[in-house]
């Protein structure tokens, strides 16, 4: 049985600390990193969706205001209601489309981002370079731009791999200074002191 009334300095407890961080925080900073990348990664290919996205949908808008236009003109509609009706629907269709991909795109990306956080932390989060993203509105028969997307975590998750770190120092911690009371322990009996 260890003597919990063995002292030790202050100084000794730091260094055991110290000694467990360096023993335990390199493997969960790796896993980390890993995780970081690999996030990183699905985003970059998420842009790049929503980048062919959003360039197929504008093409196809303005193909279809110049159908609209040139079937008018042949019909004689070019200044009737009947094109502005058909402009304004395909207006309309396409900025549906645009809000539709962009909420679908802000939902796979606060999926990974919050995944992500409840492994590695909020925090870490913070220090990952993620992409801006623009979604494109449309305003009378132009596309603008619209807003950006949001999809940091808003709250402070502190993960589980912070938190199994915490406690694999603490248990490191803890059995070093069980070693050292031991230590302790016995060269007291062998001098006679305990």
């Amino acid at each position: 049985m260890i003597n919990p009334n063995i002292e030790l300095s202050p100084e000794t407890i730091n260094s055991f600390l110290e000694q467990a961080k360096s023993e335990i925080a390199p493997e969960f900073a790796r896993q980390i990193d890993l995780i970081k990348e690999n996030l990183g990664q699905n985003i970059q290919t998420l842009q790049r969706q929503f980048e062919i996205e959003k360039e197929a949908t504008e093409e196809q808008f303005k193909r279809g205001i110049e159908d609209i236009g040139i079937f008018a003109a042949e019909k004689g509609f070019a200044t009737s209601g009947i094109r502005t009706r058909q402009e304004r629907e395909l207006a309309l269709g396409t900025g549906r489309a645009l809000k539709t991909g962009a909420l679908g795109l802000e939902s796979q990306l606060r999926g990974l981002t919050g995944a992500a956080a409840g492994q590695i932390g909020s925090e870490a989060l913070r220090t990952l370079p993620l992409p801006q993203f623009q979604i494109q509105q449309v305003s009378g028969l132009d596309l603008t731009r619209g807003r950006q997307l949001q999809f940091r975590p808003q709250t402070q998750i502190s993960g589980a791999l912070p938190q199994a770190q915490e406690a694999g120092i603490k248990a490191r911690m803890s059995q070093l200074e069980a070693a050292q009371r031991v230590r302790q322990q016995r060269n007291a009996a062998i001098l006679g002191i305990l």
